[in-house]
């Protein structure tokens, strides 16, 4: 067998996955059929190496040692599992005191990075003190630390310092919404348990500094980002930023929308410490060793000694460790066996990684790194040889089968991980890679030059400033052939593992291993190989489910989603077309897409593909700040407003966006009846403005009700008292209805009147960790009878309805029906049934004066199929 480190490194995957996410064996079950293993693979060993008994030995050590590599690895990984979800520091600090301040103690993770909001700081924290408590209680924290004296102190907090610090903790934020992942779960495998934040820099004392090898580190690092901004910084402070993040992985001074270009081109990978750089580096020295005539040898052990030693400069990140393992292996492996494959210190690097962090299963990164390496040594390995020999074709076209081969590796993960696929980066690493290239090697030369000669440093500055612009100038060939990179609904887990599954086969088949597998089934097999490759691949390319079947038939659904302080509620109709009514988004700002990261992967779950209408109540930031992600990936036929305000810089880009786009923009009024299918969509305020808005209003927000059968639900955005007793004086029909409640429960909201008017059966609260509620409006529902749901308590919350009965479904797994025959509330098998007295009025709303009756293209379309 050519690659024997395979089987085991596949045994320690599986038990790593089966361990991570919970279905790991006792410890007691694991060493019992460990022991077991571990005694056949004994006896395996000793029937010897021919004969028959030798065969059937073989035939069994492989096997047993594997159970043995499954059982150790799904036991740590379980462990691990476990810490994750019952850490230590969070057991000492119960939800009964995180309100108040407490004092860590702990250990530096990184340097101290300048955010948006402050400085922030990694810590380890090994003890916790607050009033009559004091001891050990390990754990992470990320945390804030606010005020003017924190950047001016930030160079003082440097990974491996201790420090002591009084901070305000609570629990990392998460979003409870279909599809979104679980970041509080994902923070939790990455050892970081609580957030918080330090008003002061007075409040973090350094008690220590950290070893030897952690100061020179820090030191360099320094040192290294005051070269970079002198001479590379001088021609560009964004080529700096690009150099400092590929010289020691410091991202904080990169812009965001540059990151998100290199993202859609698919060349963010050479600005990303990892293998790619490690491998450039590992060249240059074997080169400099080489002419330097040190010997191979003695050139591979001083070049593990380099890489380990960038390892700890840049911080050490989870990447940086892969790759860095990788490259050791593979040089050590040279050093013990020149004919050992390379997919052997993969292999190797793999199970390594796997034992000592087992919850790096679940890392993304994780899964690129080794997944686009095996494509690579896979294809190349097979395709090499088969290259032109004139060098100036066989570098172009091994570049491009590299690209091509990584890609074929990744595009399913990168379509289920971040929802995107790109085929810009086959072209653009052409130039990506070498001129990343250029930008590491003229980056490094930097800081020994500028020791020996300003005039030089400040040349090699130059290069490495052509180098990094000319990397994020070559993300524009997007802009020219937008079709090159698109989001789309992530795969199914199914899809996925066919497509690998089918590569699995049809490489297998063109092994050594396959020799029995006679030739008319071996054609049978491949054909059917193939056919799982390129139908599972098409699936993910396309994903035809939320093309073909948007959104639901029949019924309407409205899902009210978890975005925190903010709004975004989709309304699918009964004719399968959809209508988003705000984006989210934040009060405070922040380079959070919660429109890409939260409200899309959010309505892709819910099955839709294209919005009909994306409706902005107001402008305020948490309403309308993640729009423009929204029009990026849902390409909205019309956008429907109430009253624009032309100085907000939000809504100025997004109608930008929305003209560059070709999108209809309307404006609706109080009045307007907009004929959804079955739905009508009546607008009950604001009137047509009668002056230019300075800035967004609170009170011009659109107040929508949706009329389906019986059925009422009213969208009032975030308006107060004023518009609500104007309100409260309307005839509203007296149906079934369900409230959003208006402006997230806030003290100047929900009057008595206005609530007495609507009679809401069920209110619907969106609201987020930082929301203040008010006491008196929650009191308010609760004596007019409504059952209250609230975004953050019970996650999105959906309702469905035939225009009859409601049925409603939470995140968090709560259910309730509404049928509208008594008035009793009671619980039956889990099952909430919330009932209101049936109203006898008629479907149509009483008629005004100012109501028009408006029929644009979205109301005469009957599907968008």
């Amino acid at each position: 067998m050519t690659v024997p480190a395979a089987l085991p490194a596949l045994a320690v995957l599986l038990g790593a996955a089966l361990g991570t996410f919970g279905a790991s064996p006792s410890p007691g079950w694991a060493l019992g059929v460990s022991v077991v293993a571990l005694a056949v693979a004994g006896m395996a060993f000793g029937m010897g190496p021919s004969g028959r008994a030798g065969r059937r030995g073989r035939q069994l050590f492989a096997p047993s040692v594997c159970i043995v590599f499954l059982m150790v690895a799904s036991t740590l990984a379980g462990d691990a599992a476990r810490s994750a979800r019952h850490p230590p520091l969070r057991e000492a600090l119960p939800d009964s005191v995180l309100s108040d301040p407490v004092t860590l103690e702990g250990e530096l993770r990184e340097d101290a990075a300048v955010g948006e909001r402050g400085v922030n700081l990694a810590l380890a924290v090994d003890r916790v003190r607050r009033t009559g408590f004091d001891r050990a209680a390990p754990g992470g924290v990320r945390l804030t630390v606010g005020g003017e004296l924190a950047i001016g102190q930030a160079r003082a907090w440097r990974a491996g310092r201790r420090v002591r610090v009084a901070a305000l903790l609570r629990e990392p934020g998460r979003f409870q919404d279909p599809g979104v992942p679980d970041s509080r779960a994902a923070l939790a495998r990455k050892g970081v348990v609580l957030i918080g934040s330090v008003k002061s820099a007075g409040l973090v004392d350094v008690l220590a500094p950290g070893g030897w090898v952690a100061e020179t580190a820090a030191e360099v690092r320094r040192l290294t980002r005051a070269a970079v901004v002198r001479h590379v910084g001088s021609h560009s402070p964004r080529s700096a930023a690009i150099v400092v993040a590929i010289l020691i992985g410091d991202r904080v001074g990169l812009e965001e929308e540059v990151q998100r270009r290199l993202q859609e081109a698919g060349t963010y990978h050479v600005i990303a410490i990892s293998g790619g750089n490690i491998a450039i580096l590992a060249g240059v020295l074997l080169a400099f060793f080489r002419l330097a005539r040190l010997g191979p040898r003695l050139g591979c052990w001083l070049t593990m000694a380099v890489l380990v030693g960038y390892a700890e400069i840049v911080g050490g990140g989870a990447s940086v460790v892969r790759a860095t393992l990788m490259g050791c292996t593979y040089l050590l492996a040279r050093q013990a066996d020149h004919r050992s494959a390379p997919v052997n210190a993969l292999a190797v690097s793999c199970a390594v990684i796997l034992f000592v962090t087992p919850a790096s299963v679940a890392d993304v990164a994780f899964w690129l790194t080794f997944g686009a390496t095996l494509g690579i040594l896979i294809g190349v390995g097979r395709m090499g040889k088969r290259l032109p020999r004139p060098l100036w074709i066989r570098v172009p076209v091994g570049l491009l089968l590299t690209s091509i081969c990584a890609e074929l590796a990744l595009f399913p993960v990168g379509a289920l991980s971040f929802a995107r696929v790109t085929f810009a980066g086959l072209v653009l690493n052409f130039l990506a890679i070498p001129l990343m290239g250029v930008a590491q090697v003229a980056g490094m030369l930097v800081l020994p030059l500028s020791a020996v000669s300003q005039t030089v440093a400040g040349l090699a500055g130059y290069l490495a400033h052509l180098g990094a612009d000319g990397l994020v100038r070559s993300a524009t060939l997007v802009d020219y052939a937008p079709w090159s990179s698109y989001r789309l609904p992530p795969p199914g887990l199914f899809v996925v593992f066919g497509y690998y599954l089918g590569w699995t086969m049809w490489l297998w088949l063109r092994s050594p291993t396959a020799v029995a597998v006679r030739g008319r089934w071996r054609r049978v097999m491949s054909r059917l190989a193939a056919a799982a490759i390129v139908g599972c691949g098409l699936w993910v390319l396309v994903e035809p489910m939320t093309l073909l079947w948007p959104g639901v038939s029949g019924r309407l659904r409205v899902t009210v989603l978890d975005v925190g302080h903010g709004d975004a509620i989709l309304v699918q109709l009964p004719d399968r077309r959809s209508v988003l009514v705000d984006a989210g988004g934040s009060m405070t700002g922040g380079s959070f897409d919660l429109g890409g990261r939260v409200v899309a992967p959010a309505l892709w779950s819910l099955g839709t593909r294209r919005l009909d209408a994306l409706v902005i109540s107001h402008a305020d930031p948490d309403h309308i700040g993640g729009a423009a992600s929204i029009l990026r990936d849902f390409r909205p036929r019309e956008i429907w407003e109430a009253v624009p305000v032309a100085k907000s810089p939000l809504w100025q880009a997004l109608r930008r966006d929305a003209d560059g786009a070709r999108i209809a923009w309307h404006s609706r009024h109080a009045g307007d009846v907009v004929v959804l299918g079955d739905v009508r969509c009546r607008v009950w305020h604001p009137p047509p403005p009668e002056w230019e808005r300075p800035r967004p209003r609170n009170d011009d927000s659109l107040v929508m009700e949706l009329e389906y059968g019986e059925v009422s639900i009213v969208l009032p955005g975030d308006i107060g008292r004023p518009v609500e007793s104007v309100l409260a004086r309307e005839s509203w029909p007296r149906r079934l209805r369900v409230l959003k409640v208006p402006h997230h429960g806030s003290a100047t909201s929900s009057l008595p009147e206005f609530l007495g008017g609507l009679a809401p059966t069920l209110a619907i609260l969106s609201a987020g960790a930082t929301t203040k509620v008010s006491d008196d409006v929650l009191r308010r529902y609760t004596e007019l009878g409504a059952t209250m749901l609230r975004t953050d308590v019970d996650g999105a919350i959906t309702l469905e309805t035939d225009g009859r009965t409601i049925t409603v479904t939470t995140f968090t797994g709560r259910r309730l029906s509404v049928d509208g025959t008594t008035k009793n509330t009671k619980v039956t098998k889990g099952v909430e049934r919330v009932d209101s007295t049936r109203r006898s009025v008629g479907l149509q709303p009483t008629a005004r004066k100012t109501g028009r009756n408006c029929c644009p293209a979205l109301g005469n379309r009957s599907s968008h199929r």
